[in-house]
């Protein structure tokens, strides 16, 4: 086999791995995506008690403000029923005193069943905390081993590419554009066996097409670029493969 032929079995190693490294940092983020989505369907419950929460407390605020309001303005009235010259003005305002002392009940009774409400949601949401910071830890740990997977995969990624780049200088222009148009469209399986049958027959192991006898001759020599007619992979043949070609033959 000549030495450019062993070149580009050596690329088509290199190749293949990157191919396969490329594609599962592709994936990657699809899996990151489809934990964190199980995740958050799983604890949507607990999710939902906590904005139930953050809600209610924020009622809560807005509720104390009006009570401070409406309390602020009952005094003013009570103050102003003391100023009262005539009958008509007692009347308006006891009138504006009664309504506000009923705002004011109204707003205090909503007041004490917003924080029933409240404590009763945080002693739910104590009671499931751990299960899901369990079950978050959990994810954490999922995202972190992806961040890592990540890490090696580039840095293997930078060593292969590295090595590619030396071995592909060895290689001549011509063979090595050929070698690339087939690694493209075949995520870099641009090699294939041809392994010899008894007969002097070959056959391509990757597609199975059987090879006309010049054909595989030319193959064994390893003298030039042949190109399988079905599969259009470079076809090489390894020397190794005569003794137990002969011996199935005897």
């Amino acid at each position: 086999m000549s030495p450019e032929l062993l070149k580009l079995i050596q690329l088509q190693d290199i190749d293949v791995r990157v191919f396969e490294l490329t594609d599962r940092l592709d994936a990657i983020p699809a899996e990151r995506r489809q934990i964190e989505d199980q995740f958050r369907q799983q604890a949507a419950e607990y999710l939902g008690l906590e904005e139930s929460l953050a809600s209610a407390r924020e009622h809560r605020v807005r509720i104390d403000e009006d009570l401070a309001n409406y309390e602020q303005t009952h005094e003013k009235f009570k103050a102003d029923l003391m100023r009262v010259q005539n009958t008509k003005e007692y009347a308006t305002v006891i009138r504006e005193i009664d309504a506000t002392k009923k705002a004011i009940s109204a707003l205090e009774t909503e007041a004490l069943q917003l924080m029933e409400r409240i404590e009763a949601t945080e002693k739910e949401i104590t009671d499931r905390a751990p299960e899901f910071d369990e079950r978050r830890a959990e994810v954490d740990a999922l995202m972190a081993g992806f961040d890592k997977e990540v890490k090696v995969v580039d840095s293997e990624l930078e060593e292969l590419r590295g090595r590619r780049k030396v071995i592909a200088a060895e290689v001549s222009g011509n063979m090595l554009r050929v070698y690339d148009r087939i690694a493209q469209t075949r995520k870099g399986r641009a090699m294939s066996e041809a392994r010899g049958e008894i007969g002097g027959k070959g056959r391509c192991s990757a597609c199975n097409m059987a090879l006309r006898p010049q054909v595989f001759s030319d193959i064994r020599r390893g003298d030039d670029l042949i190109v399988c007619d079905n599969c259009n992979r470079i076809l090489f043949y390894r020397p190794e493969q005569d003794a137990p070609a002969e011996a199935s033959a005897s």
